[in-house]
């Protein structure tokens, strides 16, 4: 089985940083809990990095569903890598001017 590379943008470590640090006003504990078990989500696209819905506005990526959160990206075949571009809560519009 090929090891396929995640690799998270600045904007996507900056939205996951910022869920955390929203989720630690209420109970650190569980800011870190939830953002542990979003990146095992996320480490789950190795396997099975297409397994998820393209987006509508933009084929060439996928939207991946965690809890009441969405983590968009985009599976190079290429190259094996599966790039991060951005998590954001899936109340939130999704900006494609970000990637």
């Amino acid at each position: 089985m090929v090891e396929r590379e995640i690799i998270y943008s600045k904007d996507a470590s900056a939205d996951i940083k910022g869920i955390h640090d929203y989720l630690a006003r209420g109970s650190l504990q569980y800011a870190k809990s939830f953002i542990k078990d979003l990146y095992n989500a996320i480490d789950e696209l190795r396997d099975l990095p297409q397994k998820y819905t393209v987006l509508a506005q933009n084929k060439r990526y996928r939207k991946l569903v965690f809890r009441n959160y969405r983590v968009i990206y985009r599976y190079d075949e290429k190259e094996e890598r599966i790039i991060v571009f951005m998590v954001s809560h899936g109340s939130m519009l999704i900006d494609m001017n970000r990637f």
